[in-house]
């Protein structure tokens, strides 16, 4: 589910593919799925990661989540853990993706990317 909302705000489209009804409901199944520590698992019923905390926590704030205590207990998680710096490559390169993390805090990546038009949020 992450992807799918970081993908549609990147493109600039979360509000014109999800309504508002489907955006409660997508904030909902995360909340429900959320462990009793705090964090959320890379899977649904996993124990928390860094990975899926992280993601399901920028996911509910795409969404428009205001401060509550979920999101709280979610960013404490995180936080306890070392921060979003902890999160393994992959999740650095969604978060930079989204403008959350910078670029030049990745590993190497295939060159190839390097050739993607600028204005694409993939470009290094």
């Amino acid at each position: 589910m992450p992807i799918l909302i970081f993908a549609l705000h990147v493109t600039g489209s979360l509000n014109t593919v999800l309504s508002t009804e489907h955006r409660r409901e997508i904030c909902r199944y995360i909340y429900n799925h959320q462990n009793e520590d705090g964090g959320w698992g890379t899977q649904v019923l996993g124990p928390s990661t860094m990975f899926g905390s992280c993601l399901n926590y920028v996911t509910l704030r795409l969404l428009g989540e205001v401060e509550n205590d979920a999101l709280t207990n979610g960013r404490a998680w995180i936080l306890l853990r070392g921060s979003a710096t902890a999160i393994p490559q992959w999740g650095k390169i969604w978060l930079s993706v989204v403008g959350l993390y910078e670029w030049s805090g990745n590993n190497s990546i295939v060159p190839e990317l390097w050739l993607v038009p600028h204005f694409l949020p993939i470009h290094p």
